[in-house]
């Protein structure tokens, strides 16, 4: 707190006065957006460059300039002939300037064969209310895959588990293309890898987003948007990936666009083969009441995994008039995988001496589909900015697993005791359907308002059916056999105000969501029905203020607000055990509640090259593993905890250091503190301080020639019964252009000390000392080529982010 006040002490006292504002918006002769053009502002009659801005997705720009006098933009964007503007003038009785529709004509194809593009997207940009990551930029994107490209964006962790966390807090809703992908944990860390890095083109971050966005995510929103072509005609690009460690994995992926006046159609194919392998090793050691040793388990266990995503999009777009366009996208996912998993156990008694091992296997086949389909329409009414905007979703998640689980127990001297064998057959269906629709309405005097709605229905029907073999002879099991079905609703609308003053800007939003669900797991001859019911309604504000320090508006205070819910996933809800091993399970909760989470960020900021944000988050009920023991089994469950309290500050700066040479850093240092109660042990009252960051380095050197350095560091860290040992990773990968500079090959080498380990130990467990340490298959090298193929003279597109089916998916998660 002591640093954030001098902090602030220190930035108050350089507050000058703001810059005015030139606003604008850059369209093609159909008034359709022309994105990524860049603005030169010069004075009037001459072409000495005093401001440069970049016209953004749906074509507007503005920017903050204060010294009087008349002038003039220039705007060039590849594909089409420069434009002069019409002089204007800034004075007191021209505070504000905003400009009619600039509409550029299609340059000669002739004269498209003189000009060269030197422009190149930075890594990161900061926005009022996000950063975003230009995947482009990133040199080992093309050899990657989504998760490992995500993995690389500041402030963003993944676990080996597939936990994904932003700037230290775990909960965090990821969209693609502003859609859910409606799953959770290792469902969502498999999808991930199934998109090759080559088919993104920005991944957004966002702590507190505006009330447009869903209220899920207590730690805020990811939203991964997919690469769609600007250009006019045929063109698209080719991507081959292949990556060797101990097992071998390979991205592919094929974009393709074809755009006329009328029609964009667009789609991408893409393949990702995966295998990897877990090592985990685990100590349990069980105490008498006086700490002394009574007994205790050393596991050990290989998981190998195989996976082979197969995932296709399509999508067309038909412009009705100037005004209106229609527009419909299809895709889906088959992503057949399997493990083998080897378990060995040793069980010791007081002395340390072996009492009995467990030798176990598993061998897992599993089948995953999704489909889905998007309608959308966007209606715009006039020049302004104002627009209508509407979403019907449908998707549907498919899956069936079959596992056969051996476990054999020997005496000391590797004597046989006995043997049990389960079968498990893992069938489940979830069904969303969703509609949504948003209005822009821009109003006098740079302001806007913004309001929507959208209703969802989610169906899930996931079934577990477990058989014991004996003397080839198959029982079912009835303590592990379930069948478990939920339904919910959630309806929400929101309205969001923006306002810009000379010295300050503001928006302002309200999001309401009511939810109606329900679940009933049904029951069998040794268990009976069991249901729940949930209805509840809750307001979601969120609010931001800008202060710009100078004239020229480089530095600038950003205060940010928001409230967020994270609903269990539906999975948790299934109150039976699912099986993982003979010592561990797993098993649902139907009194899991939603946690709620408030916000709120103080960020400084200068230009796009530094930004340092004090934050202070609050989350109550908060929905934790937890760990409950029972004789030598250990039984992981979510619960909700209690209240998590985080304060700390985070700093993120892109800066280029000399002519060839960028570097990205972001840095941690967060304090947290978790006051809870679990159901095992009783109160948790614990806290821990944990820094970390990572340092980004692109080299452009010549003849095509580049490199890029990354390395990562992050300390102790604590999550509720879990602490966390440090871990760190250095990956370097270099990129030649060749083919005319239609094609690049990258070589890279990841994790080069193999140094991505996470372990640590899990506290609070009645009278047990545990420790964990998982190894994966990270250390390796990759390869990868790229190929732009067809025509590239730039044209306006439809930036079709979102869609209506948003959150629902996130949630999804499998028996496995």
């Amino acid at each position: 707190m002591k640093r954030f006040i001098l902090l602030i002490t220190c930035l108050v006292a350089t507050f000058p006065v703001l810059a005015q504002e030139i606003r604008g918006r850059i369209t093609d002769m159909q008034k359709a957006p022309v994105p990524g053009a860049s603005i030169l502002l010069v004075k009037a009659g001459d072409t000495v460059i005093v401001k440069t801005a970049v016209s953004g997705p749906d074509g507007r720009f503005s920017i903050s300039f204060s010294r009087p006098g008349d002038w003039q933009l220039l705007i060039n964007m590849l594909g089409y002939e420069p434009y002069q503007s019409k002089p204007f003038t800034l004075d007191t009785q021209h505070i504000n300037t905003s400009l009619p529709d600039l509409q550029l004509r299609v340059a000669d194809a002739r004269e498209l064969r003189t000009i060269s593009v030197t422009a190149k997207k930075p890594l990161i940009e900061q926005q009022v209310d996000r950063i975003v990551v230009n995947v482009d930029a990133m040199i080992s994107g093309a050899a990657s895959n989504a998760l490992e490209v995500l993995s690389r964006s500041p402030g963003v962790m993944v676990t080996g588990n597939g936990a994904i966390s932003l700037n230290g807090k775990e909960g965090v809703l990821v969209l693609i293309n502003g859609r859910s992908t409606y799953l959770a944990g290792n469902d969502l860390a498999n999808y991930l890898k199934s998109l090759p890095g080559s088919t993104l083109e920005k991944i957004e971050l966002m702590t507190n987003p505006p009330a447009k966005y869903e209220a899920s995510g207590n730690a805020g929103v990811i939203n991964i948007r997919m690469k769609k072509s600007t250009v006019k005609g045929f063109n698209g690009n080719l991507s081959l990936g292949y990556t060797q460690a101990v097992y071998w994995k390979s991205n592919n992926a094929v974009n393709f666009n074809y755009r006329n006046n009328k029609i964009n159609f667009f789609g991408n194919l893409g393949y990702s083969g995966d295998r990897n392998y877990v090592r985990t090793d685990i100590s349990r050691r069980y105490e008498k009441p006086d700490g002394a040793l009574s007994s205790g388990v050393q596991m050990n266990i290989f998981n190998k995994n195989t996976s082979d995503g197969v995932n296709l999009r399509l999508g067309l777009d038909y412009l009705v008039t100037e005004k209106t366009t229609l527009g419909i996208v299809v895709n889906g996912l088959t992503r057949p995988n399997g493990e083998k998993k080897y378990t060995n156990s040793r069980l010791y008694d007081a002395a340390e001496i072996t009492d009995s091992a467990v030798a176990g296997y598993l061998d897992g086949r599993y089948k995953w589909k999704n489909g889905g389909i998007n309608l959308n329409l966007q209606q715009r009414f006039d020049s302004t900015g104002r627009e209508l905007t509407a979403d019907l979703d449908y998707i549907r998640y498919s899956s069936n697993g079959f596992q056969q689980f051996q476990n054999t127990v020997y005496l000391p001297g590797n004597v046989f005791k006995n043997q049990d064998n389960l079968l498990g057959r893992l069938p489940g269906n979830f069904d969303v359907y969703s509609a949504k629709a948003d209005y822009v309405h821009p109003l006098k005097n740079k302001a806007r308002v913004d309001f929507g709605a959208k209703a969802s229905y989610v169906r899930t029907d996931n079934a577990a059916e477990y058989f014991n073999v004996s003397n080839g002879i198959a029982l079912p099991d009835y303590d592990k056999t379930n069948r478990f079905r939920y339904q919910e609703n959630i309806n929400a609308a929101y309205i969001s105000f923006r306002k810009e003053f000379p010295k300050w800007g503001m928006q302002a939003g309200l999001r309401a969501e009511n939810t109606v669900a329900k679940g009933r797991q049904l029951g069998n001859p040794t268990h009976p029905d069991s249901s729940f019911r949930r209805k509840y309604t809750d307001l979601f504000p969120t609010a931001y203020l800008t202060y710009k320090l100078d004239s020229a508006g480089h530095n600038t205070l950003v205060l940010s607000y928001g409230r967020r819910i994270d609903r269990p996933a539906y999975n948790n809800l299934n109150p039976f055990l699912f099986f993982s091993d003979k010592f561990s399970y797993r098993a649902g909760n139907p009194f899991l509640k939603p946690q709620y989470a408030n916000n709120l960020e103080l960020s400084y900021r200068y230009k796009s090259i530094f930004s340092a944000t004090f934050l202070y988050n609050v989350t109550r009920g908060e929905i934790r593993e937890t760990i409950e023991q029972e004789g030598n089994i250990f039984i992981s469950r979510s619960s909700n905890i209690g209240r998590n309290t985080g304060t700390g500050i985070i700093i993120n700066s892109s800066l280029d250091l000399t002519a060839w040479w960028r570097a990205t850093l972001y840095m941690q240092d967060i304090y947290r503190t978790y006051k809870s109660t679990l159901p095992d042990e009783g109160n948790l009252n614990t806290s821990m301080n944990t820094w970390g960051g990572s340092l980004y380095n692109e080299f452009q050197f010549k003849h095509g020639w580049s490199a890029e350095l990354f390395a990562m560091y992050i300390g102790d860290n604590l999550l509720a019964q879990f602490t966390r040992d440090p871990l760190w990773q250095l990956d370097v990968s270099v990129r030649k252009k060749i083919l005319k500079e239609k094609g690049t090959v990258r070589l890279g080498v990841n994790d080069i000390f193999h140094t991505l380990k996470i372990g640590g130990d899990i506290t609070n467990v009645k009278q047990t000392q545990v420790t964990y340490l998982n190894v994966f298959d990270t250390r390796n090298i990759a390869i990868a080529f790229t190929y732009k193929f067809g025509k590239e003279n730039n044209a306006a597109r439809r930036n079709r982010q979102t869609g209506g089916a948003d959150t629902e998916q996130q949630r999804v998660g499998s028996n496995k």
